[in-house]
């Protein structure tokens, strides 16, 4: 539904801001009250819904990335299982580099990841990750059950948005800094010029300025979260 920015109001409710829309508190498509103890929050929220005319969760910004802790991470602190998170794992976008030499082009931009592995002893070989999928798996499960109900969200977001939970993980660990982790999602994708013959420096240095962007978006909303 399209919605009057003007409409919008952040109120003080039971020791929180809440934001209000014609009257009443605006929610998250489960219907939980957007509500923290600090304002600013609210705030950047309410700005996009400015610049974005309506309340949709499926744009990522502040508001998407509230939705899914809120309704699925503050009060219910999800957890997926192992395996879950291995079927999760199977598919990021990190783990599946091109078969050629490129791949070693792709890595060389995976240092975060890269060298998360190396202490423990799990190297990329010729053969990719593929050997070492399971040790992959048991680290980085083990990062993924000791964050924070925030943290999970916001590496839940990078899986859903950039393809990948490892680098959500290390993004949320404070492992790598947002262009790292842009720069990593760009190799990912093949976007690296002079090694794949249809990248060129203005997509890249876009990609690079979007995604960071994005990576911005989900520290900040982890520092600034408190409900």
């Amino acid at each position: 539904m399209d919605n009057t920015i003007s409409d919008y109001l952040i109120q003080k409710n039971d020791g929180y801001f809440v934001i209000t829309y014609g009257g009443k508190e605006f929610t998250t498509p489960n219907g939980s009250a957007i509500k923290n103890a600090d304002v600013e929050l609210l705030n950047l929220i309410i700005g996009e819904l400015k610049i974005n005319k309506k309340a949709d969760p499926s744009f990522f910004g502040f508001y998407s990335v509230y939705c899914t802790y809120r309704d699925f991470f503050c009060d219910t602190s999800t957890i997926f299982s192992k395996d879950e998170f291995k079927k999760i794992i199977e598919s990021d976008i990190s783990l599946n580099t091109v078969a050629g030499p490129e791949c070693m082009d792709q890595v060389a931009q995976f240092s975060s990841l890269t060298e998360m592995l190396e202490k423990k002893n799990i190297l990329h070989t010729i053969f990719g990750w593929s050997n070492n999928f399971d040790k992959i798996v048991d680290h980085f499960y083990d990062c993924y059950i000791q964050l924070t109900p925030v943290q999970r969200a916001c590496a839940v977001n990078s899986s859903q948005v950039h393809e990948s939970m490892l680098y959500g993980i290390i993004l949320a660990m404070g492992e790598c800094t947002e262009k790292q982790y842009a720069m990593a999602i760009a190799a990912a994708n093949a976007i690296i010029p002079g090694v794949f013959s249809d990248a060129t420096s203005e997509e890249l240095d876009w990609v690079i300025e979007r995604i960071s962007s994005d990576a911005a978006v989900l520290n900040k909303f982890n520092k600034l979260v408190n409900i």
